[in-house]
């Protein structure tokens, strides 16, 4: 701990149908933090999507953008792990 105040950072993963929220804060955005606030969002939903929608962030997607974009290869091997498809928003267009 510094002396004075310490940035915080929301994950926020919101389920598509119900629109119920999971907000999530960490201290850092790296990507063991990501996928920890992933699985804490999930602890809090009771289970996980089969399918999750992200934004084109470079932890998640390390080249190119939407679908034509390269998913990072921990974040691809973290998703099969867990059981999900990652499906990337098109760029400035994430209701698409």
């Amino acid at each position: 701990m510094g002396d004075g105040p310490e940035p915080l950072h929301a994950f926020v993963m919101v389920l598509s149908h119900s629109r119920k929220p999971a907000v999530v804060w960490s201290r850092d955005e790296t990507l063991l933090s990501w996928l920890a606030c992933h699985n804490e969002a999930y602890r809090r939903f009771g289970g996980v999507a089969a399918v999750n929608r992200i934004d084109n962030l470079k932890t998640a997607i390390v080249a190119g953008a939407g679908a034509w974009g390269t998913i990072h290869p921990t974040y691809r091997a973290y998703a099969r792990a867990v059981g999900f498809h990652v499906d990337a928003c098109p760029p400035r267009a994430p209701q698409a």
